[in-house]
């Protein structure tokens, strides 16, 4: 019988020994061309005590087999966390992620403009200003 493999890591931390009693379900959907990545997990969390990452904490999800090893499937950031309950039904976590950070300063809108520069000047000062490296080939 194949049984199901994963490691979970969330801030650069491996969490998979804290969510393994509670983990329900964890999911992880390829998107293709352009589109973001998405992953999702649901934790039953009946104490209210475990671990919940903060909007934005890098997460990566490992997936595979027992016996056959792991590998990364996921590389993304932790859109929204959700806690929903009830009186006497305990509290539930589901966490959703995308591959693409959407509230990060690269997808921020601005308007600019330059005049009398080249391409490779005005890609770097305003790839700079969103936090990224730009070469100009």
């Amino acid at each position: 019988m194949i049984v199901g493999a994963y490691k979970v890591f969330v801030a650069g931390n491996d969490v998979t020994n804290r969510w393994e009693p509670t983990l329900e379900t964890v999911s992880v959907t390829r998107a293709a061309r352009e589109a973001s990545d998405t992953a999702e997990a649901t934790l039953a969390d009946p104490d209210g005590r475990t671990y919940m990452p903060q909007t934005g904490d890098p997460l990566v999800i490992h997936m595979g087999h027992e016996g056959q090893g792991v590998g990364q499937v996921f590389d993304g950031f932790v859109d929204e966390v959700r806690s929903t309950g009830g009186k006497g039904q305990g509290r539930k976590i589901t966490l959703t992620a995308k591959s693409v950070d959407h509230k990060s300063k690269v997808k921020a809108g601005a308007l600019r403009s330059a005049a009398d520069t080249t391409f490779q000047e005005v890609a770097t000062d305003w790839g700079g200003k969103a936090g990224l490296s730009v070469t100009v080939a």
